[in-house]
């Protein structure tokens, strides 16, 4: 039985996985700003609209709210991320609810702080990674596909890194 290579695809993860690893944060900080926004948006003018029944005033609430919305977003990232990450881990290492929530405190500070190398070193390998995976399914053999995305993994953090957020 032969398999077939689904070349588009593993193109596409080539691509996919090259842009993650050269500008991952950029682009998880403006999806966050999109995501938060609509999402705000969208609640803004749902509820307004429900109490008072103006649909110029919705929309208008709307449009306030969306910009508040993709501003928090692109503010907030970070501190998300580092909050549930805290979360998650304090949650493994204590039971009692007190030590949680101070255990949960500390380690979102820490990783707030840690946050910018943390972010550039996650996307950075894991484009890398992607691209690997499209290059391996193509067939090109692993002696020239590591140090290709050893190196891509090394460029992508260092632009990551140089643009501060």
């Amino acid at each position: 039985m032969s398999s077939v290579v689904d070349v588009p695809a593993c193109v596409f993860m080539i691509l996919l996985g090259t842009v993650l690893a050269l500008w991952g944060i950029q682009l998880s900080r403006i999806m966050s700003s999109i995501i938060f926004g609509t999402f705000l948006g969208y609640m803004a003018w749902k509820y307004s609209y429900t109490a008072w029944g103006s649909l110029a005033l919705s929309i208008i609430l709307l449009l306030l709210s969306l910009l508040v919305g993709f501003a928090l977003g692109f503010v907030l990232l970070r501190f998300s991320i580092s909050l549930v990450a805290a979360y998650m881990l304090a949650s493994t290492l204590v039971n009692s609810p007190y030590h949680l929530i101070a255990l949960v405190v500390v380690l979102t500070l820490v990783l707030f702080v840690f946050s910018r190398v943390l972010l550039s070193a996650v996307l950075a390998a894991t484009g890398a990674l992607i691209v690997y995976k499209g290059l391996t399914i193509l067939g090109i053999d692993v002696a020239i596909t590591l140090p290709l995305c050893t190196i891509l993994t090394i460029i992508g953090f260092y632009n990551q890194r140089k643009r501060w957020f």
